[in-house]
Protein backbone atom coordinates (compact mmCIF):
# COMPACT_ATOMS: atom_id res chain seq x y z
CA UNK A 1 0.00 0.00 0.00
CA UNK A 2 2.86 2.33 0.79
CA UNK A 3 4.29 1.86 -2.68
CA UNK A 4 0.89 2.62 -4.24
CA UNK A 5 0.57 5.81 -2.23
CA UNK A 6 4.12 6.80 -3.05
CA UNK A 7 3.30 6.71 -6.75
CA UNK A 8 -0.07 8.40 -6.42
CA UNK A 9 0.45 11.21 -3.95
CA UNK A 10 3.08 13.37 -5.55
CA UNK A 11 4.48 13.81 -9.06
CA UNK A 12 7.83 15.36 -9.76
CA UNK A 13 9.31 16.72 -12.95
CA UNK A 14 12.65 18.45 -13.40
CA UNK A 15 13.62 21.55 -15.28
CA UNK A 16 17.08 23.05 -15.37
CA UNK A 17 16.73 26.81 -15.19
CA UNK A 18 18.97 29.69 -14.21
CA UNK A 19 16.70 31.36 -11.66
CA UNK A 20 17.15 31.51 -7.88
CA UNK A 21 13.35 31.28 -7.48
CA UNK A 22 10.87 29.02 -9.20
CA UNK A 23 7.44 29.20 -10.73
CA UNK A 24 5.18 26.11 -10.54
CA UNK A 25 4.52 24.35 -13.84
CA UNK A 26 1.46 22.18 -14.35
CA UNK A 27 1.73 18.81 -16.05
CA UNK A 28 -0.97 16.20 -16.76
CA UNK A 29 -1.32 12.59 -15.71
CA UNK A 30 -1.30 9.68 -15.87
CA UNK A 31 2.44 10.05 -15.32
CA UNK A 32 3.22 11.18 -11.79
CA UNK A 33 6.97 11.63 -12.20
CA UNK A 34 8.63 13.41 -15.09
CA UNK A 35 11.22 11.97 -15.25
CA UNK A 36 11.08 8.98 -12.95
CA UNK A 37 13.16 9.25 -9.77
CA UNK A 38 15.41 6.46 -11.04
CA UNK A 39 16.89 8.94 -13.51
CA UNK A 40 18.36 10.95 -10.66
CA UNK A 41 19.24 14.62 -10.43
CA UNK A 42 21.57 16.34 -12.86
CA UNK A 43 25.20 16.09 -11.67
CA UNK A 44 26.87 18.91 -9.77
CA UNK A 45 30.43 20.08 -10.44
CA UNK A 46 32.58 21.03 -7.45
CA UNK A 47 33.27 24.78 -7.04
CA UNK A 48 30.56 25.54 -9.66
CA UNK A 49 27.12 26.95 -8.81
CA UNK A 50 24.48 24.21 -8.84
CA UNK A 51 20.83 24.91 -9.54
CA UNK A 52 17.92 22.56 -10.15
CA UNK A 53 14.18 23.12 -10.01
CA UNK A 54 11.86 20.25 -8.99
CA UNK A 55 8.25 20.80 -10.08
CA UNK A 56 5.69 19.12 -7.82
CA UNK A 57 2.12 17.98 -8.53
CA UNK A 58 -0.29 17.21 -5.68
CA UNK A 59 -3.38 15.20 -6.76
CA UNK A 60 -6.82 16.08 -5.33
CA UNK A 61 -7.39 12.57 -4.00
CA UNK A 62 -6.09 9.02 -4.10
CA UNK A 63 -7.47 5.52 -3.78
CA UNK A 64 -6.15 3.48 -0.86
CA UNK A 65 -6.85 -0.27 -1.16
CA UNK A 66 -9.01 -1.92 0.03
CA UNK A 67 -11.15 1.24 0.08
CA UNK A 68 -13.25 1.79 -3.03
CA UNK A 69 -13.90 5.49 -2.41
CA UNK A 70 -11.05 7.98 -3.08
CA UNK A 71 -9.59 9.75 -0.06
CA UNK A 72 -9.25 13.53 -0.31
CA UNK A 73 -5.72 14.94 -0.09
CA UNK A 74 -5.84 18.06 2.06
CA UNK A 75 -2.22 19.05 1.49
CA UNK A 76 1.28 17.69 0.93
CA UNK A 77 4.67 19.22 1.47
CA UNK A 78 8.37 18.93 2.12
CA UNK A 79 9.38 18.23 5.72
CA UNK A 80 13.09 18.17 4.83
CA UNK A 81 15.59 17.09 2.19
CA UNK A 82 18.39 15.21 3.91
CA UNK A 83 21.69 13.75 2.68
CA UNK A 84 22.30 16.61 0.25
CA UNK A 85 25.99 17.26 -0.49
CA UNK A 86 27.51 19.87 1.87
CA UNK A 87 27.00 23.32 0.39
CA UNK A 88 23.61 22.59 -1.17
CA UNK A 89 20.28 23.66 0.32
CA UNK A 90 16.68 23.92 -0.81
CA UNK A 91 13.81 26.43 -0.87
CA UNK A 92 10.25 26.16 -2.16
CA UNK A 93 7.78 28.60 -3.66
CA UNK A 94 5.52 28.09 -0.60
CA UNK A 95 6.14 29.95 2.69
CA UNK A 96 5.16 26.79 4.58
CA UNK A 97 6.75 24.31 2.12
CA UNK A 98 3.25 22.77 1.76
CA UNK A 99 0.74 22.86 -1.09
CA UNK A 100 -3.01 22.06 -1.13
CA UNK A 101 -4.35 18.99 -2.89
CA UNK A 102 -4.98 19.53 -6.57
CA UNK A 103 -2.22 22.14 -6.94
CA UNK A 104 1.32 22.49 -8.23
CA UNK A 105 4.50 23.71 -6.54
CA UNK A 106 8.24 23.76 -7.00
CA UNK A 107 11.48 23.29 -5.10
CA UNK A 108 14.91 24.78 -5.84
CA UNK A 109 18.07 22.90 -4.88
CA UNK A 110 21.08 25.19 -5.14
CA UNK A 111 24.51 26.07 -3.81
CA UNK A 112 28.20 25.28 -4.33
CA UNK A 113 29.90 22.02 -3.32
CA UNK A 114 33.55 22.03 -2.25
CA UNK A 115 36.16 19.98 -4.10
CA UNK A 116 36.65 17.74 -1.06
CA UNK A 117 32.99 16.69 -1.14
CA UNK A 118 32.94 15.09 -4.60
CA UNK A 119 31.26 11.69 -4.82
CA UNK A 120 27.86 10.03 -5.03
CA UNK A 121 24.93 11.08 -2.84
CA UNK A 122 21.33 9.91 -2.39
CA UNK A 123 19.24 12.86 -1.21
CA UNK A 124 16.06 11.88 0.63
CA UNK A 125 13.03 14.11 0.08
CA UNK A 126 10.87 13.66 3.17
CA UNK A 127 7.20 14.30 2.37
CA UNK A 128 4.18 14.63 4.65
CA UNK A 129 0.69 14.17 3.22
CA UNK A 130 -2.50 15.19 5.05
CA UNK A 131 -5.49 13.04 4.09
CA UNK A 132 -8.84 13.57 5.81
CA UNK A 133 -6.97 15.33 8.59
CA UNK A 134 -4.52 12.46 9.13
CA UNK A 135 -0.76 12.86 8.41
CA UNK A 136 1.20 10.23 6.50
CA UNK A 137 4.94 10.32 5.86
CA UNK A 138 6.80 9.19 2.73
CA UNK A 139 10.32 9.53 1.35
CA UNK A 140 11.67 9.92 -2.19
CA UNK A 141 15.29 9.07 -2.96
CA UNK A 142 17.28 10.56 -5.83
CA UNK A 143 20.81 9.90 -7.06
CA UNK A 144 23.10 12.93 -7.23
CA UNK A 145 26.73 12.80 -8.33
CA UNK A 146 29.21 15.59 -7.54
CA UNK A 147 32.03 15.66 -10.09
CA UNK A 148 35.40 17.26 -9.46
CA UNK A 149 36.00 20.72 -10.91
CA UNK A 150 37.95 19.38 -13.88
CA UNK A 151 34.57 18.26 -15.27
CA UNK A 152 33.29 21.84 -15.46
CA UNK A 153 31.58 22.41 -18.79
CA UNK A 154 30.89 18.73 -19.49
CA UNK A 155 27.33 17.44 -19.38
CA UNK A 156 26.31 14.14 -17.84
CA UNK A 157 25.93 12.67 -21.34
CA UNK A 158 29.43 13.84 -22.35
CA UNK A 159 31.09 12.37 -19.25
CA UNK A 160 30.09 8.83 -20.26
CA UNK A 161 31.69 8.92 -23.73
CA UNK A 162 34.75 10.19 -25.58
CA UNK A 163 34.16 13.92 -25.98
CA UNK A 164 36.37 16.72 -27.32
CA UNK A 165 35.29 20.28 -26.65
CA UNK A 166 35.94 23.22 -28.96
CA UNK A 167 39.08 25.11 -28.00
CA UNK A 168 38.59 28.27 -25.93
CA UNK A 169 39.14 31.05 -26.59
CA UNK A 170 38.58 30.81 -30.31
CA UNK A 171 39.84 32.85 -32.12
CA UNK A 172 42.98 33.34 -29.96
CA UNK A 173 46.12 35.39 -30.28
CA UNK A 174 48.54 33.58 -27.93
CA UNK A 175 47.27 30.35 -26.44
CA UNK A 176 44.08 28.31 -26.26
CA UNK A 177 42.79 25.40 -24.18
CA UNK A 178 41.17 22.17 -25.36
CA UNK A 179 39.34 19.90 -22.91
CA UNK A 180 38.42 16.31 -23.66
CA UNK A 181 36.94 13.37 -21.80
CA UNK A 182 38.19 9.82 -22.27
CA UNK A 183 36.76 6.62 -20.80
CA UNK A 184 40.19 5.03 -20.37
CA UNK A 185 43.80 5.97 -19.78
CA UNK A 186 45.45 6.20 -23.19
CA UNK A 187 48.15 7.90 -25.24
CA UNK A 188 46.67 10.40 -27.70
CA UNK A 189 48.24 12.21 -30.62
CA UNK A 190 47.41 15.90 -30.85
CA UNK A 191 48.20 17.34 -34.28
CA UNK A 192 47.55 20.71 -35.92
CA UNK A 193 47.22 21.25 -39.69
CA UNK A 194 47.02 24.33 -41.87
CA UNK A 195 44.35 24.92 -44.50
CA UNK A 196 46.13 22.89 -47.19
CA UNK A 197 46.72 19.88 -44.92
CA UNK A 198 50.33 20.45 -43.85
CA UNK A 199 51.03 19.26 -40.33
CA UNK A 200 52.46 22.21 -38.39
CA UNK A 201 52.45 20.78 -34.87
CA UNK A 202 52.34 17.37 -33.16
CA UNK A 203 52.36 16.29 -29.53
CA UNK A 204 51.88 13.03 -27.63
CA UNK A 205 49.33 13.34 -24.82
CA UNK A 206 49.25 10.84 -21.96
CA UNK A 207 45.61 11.13 -20.87
CA UNK A 208 44.11 9.71 -17.70
CA UNK A 209 40.55 8.41 -17.58
CA UNK A 210 38.24 11.41 -17.19
CA UNK A 211 38.63 15.02 -18.23
CA UNK A 212 42.02 16.17 -19.56
CA UNK A 213 43.29 19.57 -20.71
CA UNK A 214 45.61 20.52 -23.58
CA UNK A 215 47.15 24.00 -23.69
CA UNK A 216 48.23 24.99 -27.18
CA UNK A 217 50.44 28.03 -27.91
CA UNK A 218 50.63 29.46 -31.39
CA UNK A 219 54.41 30.10 -31.13
CA UNK A 220 55.49 31.24 -34.63
CA UNK A 221 52.37 30.20 -36.51
CA UNK A 222 50.87 33.03 -38.60
CA UNK A 223 47.27 34.16 -38.31
CA UNK A 224 44.74 32.01 -40.11
CA UNK A 225 42.42 29.01 -39.94
CA UNK A 226 43.81 25.68 -38.68
CA UNK A 227 42.49 22.24 -37.88
CA UNK A 228 43.44 20.12 -34.89
CA UNK A 229 43.00 16.38 -34.53
CA UNK A 230 42.99 14.38 -31.30
CA UNK A 231 43.23 10.63 -31.78
CA UNK A 232 44.28 7.33 -30.27
CA UNK A 233 43.81 3.73 -31.48
CA UNK A 234 40.02 3.91 -31.03
CA UNK A 235 38.95 7.53 -31.36
CA UNK A 236 39.60 10.49 -33.62
CA UNK A 237 38.04 13.96 -33.60
CA UNK A 238 38.85 16.99 -35.79
CA UNK A 239 37.98 20.57 -34.87
CA UNK A 240 38.71 23.95 -36.45
CA UNK A 241 40.46 26.83 -34.68
CA UNK A 242 41.45 30.36 -35.66
CA UNK A 243 44.63 32.23 -34.78
CA UNK A 244 44.22 36.00 -34.84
Amino acid sequence: MKKTLLLLLIGITFSFTAYSQCTPVSFPGPSFTKPDTTQGLKPAVATQTYHQVIHVRIPKDTLIPPLTVPVTIDSAGIVDIVSLPPGLSYVTNSPSDFWPGGSFGCIVIQGVVAEKDTGNYKPEVQVQVMMAGNPMAFSYFFDLEVLDSSNAGFTKAEIVKFTVHQNTPNPFDNKTVIKFNTLRTSVFEFAVYDMVGNQVYKQQIFALKGVNTIEFKKENLPSGVYFYRLSDNENSVVRRMIIK
